[in-house]
C-alpha cells in the first residue's frame, strides 16, 4: 500500500474518482476506481453519470474553468472552514447544518460566500469526493451571485507537486491503478485544473482568510493579494517566479506554511507580536484575519480579537465553524469530525523474493522514494 500497489487489493464498497481529461470540442475522457478494477468512458456534453457499487454518482463537467476574484464584498454571511482532509461526510454534514446545502445536497446560501481555509486533501480516502463536491458547489453558488472559494494550504501543493506522504492508503491505492497521482491532478484535468486557479489569499470586506497566516517577511514584500494569488498560480504553469514572491507563498514564513500566530521555531519563524499583526492588518487594509493549518481546541480568538483561527479537525477540538453575519463574527456549531481512530495492527505478509508482483512493488517503493527526495523544499 505504501508503494501505491498491493495484492489485487478489492475493496468493498470503495469508490474514487473520476479522474476527468478535457478534450476537443466539448469533449472528455473519464476514469475511476471502483471497489478492484478501474473503468473508464468517453463522451462529450456537460454531465458524467457512474455507477459503482450500487451508487449512482453525477458530476458536472464545465464547459471551461471558471475564476473568481478573490477580493470581493463582505455579503450578509460569511461562513469559513477549513482543514477537510478528503473528509467528505463531515464537509456535507457541516454544510446541511449550517444551511449552506439544501436536504438535496444543492447550493442554498444565497448570495453567501462560503471559504475553505485551506486543506481540503490528504489524510482523508475520500479527496476526490470533497473536491468534486467544492467544485459543484462553486459552480451553482456563481450562478446564484454567491462564492466558493477553496483557498491552496499547503497539502494541496503537496498533492500537486507529487508528493503523496499524506496520502490515504485506499486513495493511493485507487490512484495508481487510475494512472498516479501526478496524472490524476495534472493541468489538463478537470479538478486539476480548477485547484491550479484557487487562491492562497481571499479577502471579503475587510475579513483576509489565508491558511497559515500572514507573518513578517510577507508584509515587507509588500505584495498585495492579487500578487501573492498570481504567483502562485504562475508557479504551476512553471513560470520563472521571483525569489521573494515563492517565499512569500511557499516559504516556511509564506502564507500557506505559517504557524507564528501560535508557536516559533528556530530557523523557520518567529513568534509573532501583537505590532506584527497589526502591520499585517494595515498593509492588507483589513480588520481579522482567518487562518487555518494549526489545531486548536476550539475557534480560537487571538490577538485582541484580530486573528481567528478555526482548525479543529480532531476528534477532540469543539465541533465549531467561524460565521461573519452582517460583518460581525460569532462562532456557530458545525458537525463533529468524526474521525476513524488510528489502526492498531494491520494484516501485513513477508516480501517474498520469488514472487514478481513483490519485486515491483519494490521498484515501485524505490522509484516514489527517489521522486519524493528530489521535490524541492520548501519550494
Amino acid at each position: 500500500m505504501t508503494a501505491g500497489t498491493g495484492d489485487a487489493a478489492a475493496i468493498p464498497g470503495r469508490f474514487d474518482g473520476p479522474v476527468v481529461k478535457m478534450g476537443t470540442a466539448n469533449s472528455w475522457s473519464a476514469s475511476w476506481f471502483c471497489e478492484n478494477r478501474v473503468l473508464r468512458q468517453a463522451g462529450r456534453g456537460e454531465t458524467l453519470h457512474i455507477s459503482c457499487a450500487g451508487q449512482r454518482h453525477t458530476f458536472a463537467i464545465p464547459q471551461k474553468a471558471q475564476q473568481d476574484d478573490a477580493v470581493v464584498s463582505m455579503p450578509d454571511k460569511l461562513l469559513v472552514l477549513s482543514d477537510i482532509e478528503g473528509n467528505a461526510a463531515f464537509l456535507n454534514s457541516a454544510l446541511s447544518k449550517l444551511g449552506v446545502t439544501a436536504a438535496s445536497g444543492e447550493w442554498n446560501f444565497g448570495a453567501n460566500r462560503l471559504v475553505i481555509a485551506g486543506d481540503s486533501v490528504d489524510r482523508g480516502s475520500d479527496v476526490f469526493a470533497v473536491l468534486w463536491r467544492l467544485h459543484g458547489l462553486a459552480a451553482q453558488a456563481r450562478a446564484a451571485g454567491g462564492s466558493v472559494h477553496v483557498v491552496l494550504g499547503n497539502h494541496e501543493q503537496y498533492l500537486l507537486r507529487g508528493n503523496t506522504v499524506k496520502i490515504h492508503p485506499e486513495h493511493l491505492y485507487a490512484l495508481e491503478k487510475m494512472g498516479g497521482a501526478a496524472a490524476a491532478f495534472a493541468p489538463d484535468t478537470v479538478i486539476g485544473a480548477w485547484l491550479r486557479a484557487q487562491p492562497v489569499v481571499v479577502k471579503a470586506g475587510r475579513v483576509v482568510v489565508t491558511h497559515g497566516g500572514i507573518s513578517s517577511l510577507v508584509v515587507q514584500q509588500g505584495l498585495t493579494i492579487a500578487q501573492l494569488n498570481t504567483a502562485m498560480r504562475r508557479y504551476w504553469r512553471g513560470e520563472l517566479v521571483p525569489a521573494a514572491e515563492l517565499e512569500a507563498v511557499l516559504g516556511f514564513n509564506g502564507v500557506t506554511q505559517y504557524r507564528g500566530y501560535f508557536k516559533a521555531e528556530e530557523g523557520k519563524y518567529a513568534k509573532a507580536g501583537d505590532q506584527d499583526v497589526v502591520a499585517a492588518l494595515r498593509s492588507f487594509d483589513a480588520d481579522t484575519i482567518v487562518v487555518g493549518h494549526s489545531i486548536v481546541e476550539k475557534v480560537s480568538v487571538l490577538y485582541d480579537k484580530k486573528v481567528y483561527a478555526i482548525n479543529v479537525n480532531s476528534n477532540t477540538s469543539a465541533p465549531e465553524a467561524l460565521l461573519f453575519e452582517g460583518g460581525v463574527a460569532k462562532v456557530v456549531t458545525a458537525a463533529p469530525r468524526a474521525l476513524p481512530e488510528e489502526e492498531t495492527e494491520r494484516v501485513a505478509r513477508p516480501i517474498n523474493l520469488l514472487n514478481g508482483q513483490d519485486w515491483q512493488t519494490l521498484a515501485r517503493l524505490t522509484r516514489r522514494t527517489r521522486e519524493l527526495s528530489n521535490l524541492p523544499s520548501p519550494f
